[in-house]
């Protein structure tokens, strides 16, 4: 072999080479995510790539190019990722296939039964569906499945949680009443245990609502609104912050949301009262609290 060719053969082996994986596509909507997160967690030919909720990204689009996919798997609908997604990976030849539903249980449900096989025997955690900012940090668990769920029901039911089989987990949030659930799984055969909402999640829950409520009280104020009751309501709440009583801290919003609400509708009639929720407060009675979900695909 000449010296030539020896040349070109070592450049060839020392050229990198590019490994293809195909591309989870999700929005950064909460619930989607979450389980999307779990499927590229199991799966190594899979990367994750997240896109704005509602909004066609560029730069989205090429860092999905970048993993040159022959396959994207885009789990939300069409109103999370949009379809210019699928057009623009379609005009490259890349394959492209949808899981969603008529709403985020729907679309949690049709991802559980797509990857069946990766969620069997895993500890089964139950979250509320309509949160936005929890559990940052338990979504890189690993050996769970994430089941969401409101106060009437669950994103999958009671024959394909005994078929994923596995421990049955709770996470309470103070917005979400969820006893009918516990009750309805406990009847049908499962045992069931709470786990609660890490502290430093719920701390950041509060502030953010903390933040708002105060925005919203002095919008009031500047309007000759009376708000000596709110301030009162609001001066217990950051008490409670304060003293690191954080579950009742929260409940306490929940309720001051509310009725700064009712305060704008009985002032303006422009602000509609939303449906609520129970939740319990530090003195174990029960307050109305509205969902803080913005994106509800």
């Amino acid at each position: 072999m000449d010296i030539f060719k020896k040349l070109v053969l070592l450049m060839i082996i020392l050229m990198p080479i590019s490994y293809a994986s195909d591309v989870i596509l999700v929005s950064d909507n909460f619930a989607d995510k979450l389980v999307a997160q779990q499927v590229a967690n199991e799966l190594d030919e899979f990367e994750l790539v997240e896109s704005p909720w509602g909004n066609f990204s560029n730069d989205t689009l090429n860092e999905i190019l970048n993993y040159t996919p022959e396959n994207v798997v885009i789990i939300g609908g069409p109103v999370a990722v949009p379809e210019n997604y699928k057009a623009a990976l379609n005009s490259k030849n890349i394959g492209v296939e949808r899981i969603n539903g008529s709403d985020r249980l729907d679309t949690n449900n049709n991802t559980i039964h797509r990857f069946k096989d990766l969620f069997v025997n895993r500890t089964i955690v139950i979250v509320y569906a309509y949160e936005n900012d929890s559990y940052n940090l338990t979504i890189h668990d690993t050996n769970v499945t994430f089941v969401l769920a409101t106060e009437n029901e669950t994103s999958v039911d009671n024959e394909a949680i005994e078929e994923l089989g596995g421990d049955v987990v709770v996470m309470e949030d103070s917005a979400f009443n969820y006893s009918g659930i516990l009750k309805r799984l406990q009847n049908h055969g499962f045992q069931i245990s709470t786990a609660a909402m890490p502290g430093n999640v719920l701390k950041a829950k509060i502030e953010r609502r903390m933040n708002t409520i105060q925005t919203t009280i002095k919008t009031l104020e500047q309007n000759g609104i009376n708000t000596s009751e709110l301030d009162t309501q609001y001066g217990e709440m950051c008490d409670a912050y304060d003293g690191g009583n954080y579950s009742y801290a929260y409940a306490l919003a929940i309720q001051l949301e509310d009725d700064l609400k009712a305060k704008q509708y009985k002032t303006t009639g422009n602000t509609k009262v939303d449906k609520t929720v129970k939740v319990k407060t530090n003195n174990g009675k029960s307050s109305d609290s509205d969902s803080d979900d913005e994106k509800t695909e």
